[in-house]
């Protein structure tokens, strides 16, 4: 059953992917939901830099909010099985 993270505007979430070679490094980009738009779809804004994360439609892929992010970071990485699906909702 996949999970819901609800998305509100104003409200901060949290890109978390991994990367590099063996050992694989997180990253966690912090990201402000600044709504959903006809053209372009959800829309993040990095308070830090004030670049813009856009995903079309309902392809919002590894964001986090608080909870989900706690347990995403003590959830071991398994990189042989599928990461788990969310649905985004915006409120």
């Amino acid at each position: 059953m996949k999970k819901i993270i609800y998305l509100k505007k104003g409200e901060p979430y949290f890109y978390a992917t991994y990367f590099g070679k063996e050992p694989y490094h997180p990253s966690i980009e912090t990201l402000v939901y600044d709504g959903e738009t006809e053209d372009l779809g959800h829309v993040f804004i990095n308070p830090q830099n004030g670049e813009l994360r856009v995903f079309e439609n309902n392809e919002v892929s590894s964001v986090y909010d608080r909870q989900h992010l706690a347990e995403w970071v003590l959830e071991p990485a398994d990189f042989s099985k599928p990461s788990e699906e969310f649905v985004y909702i915006a409120l």
